[in-house]
């Protein structure tokens, strides 16, 4: 994840893209070592404990662009969730 967010910033346009993303959300610039500690910050319960709120049932949505026989792709994606 850090090396990802970190190696992005080689591009210009992605520094500036990081930078006003980072003025509207939190008013500042976020220095990378902030950014580093934050990431070093969640735990895989984190993790764990977002992936069930988001993937919940009812939370959940897939839909399914092709032809007839990918139909039933919504059950068996839901019945791979959820058992």
């Amino acid at each position: 994840m850090k090396s990802g967010l970190f190696m992005s910033r080689e591009s210009l346009a992605v520094r500036a893209e990081q930078a006003a993303a980072q003025m509207l959300a939190f008013g500042r610039l976020v220095p990378n070592a902030e950014l580093a500690a934050e990431v070093e910050a969640v735990s895989e319960a984190d993790v764990a404990r977002l992936a069930a709120r988001l993937l919940a049932p009812g939370r959940a949505a897939a839909s399914v662009l092709g032809p007839g026989p990918a139909l039933d792709a919504p059950a068996r994606f839901e019945a791979a969730l959820f058992g």
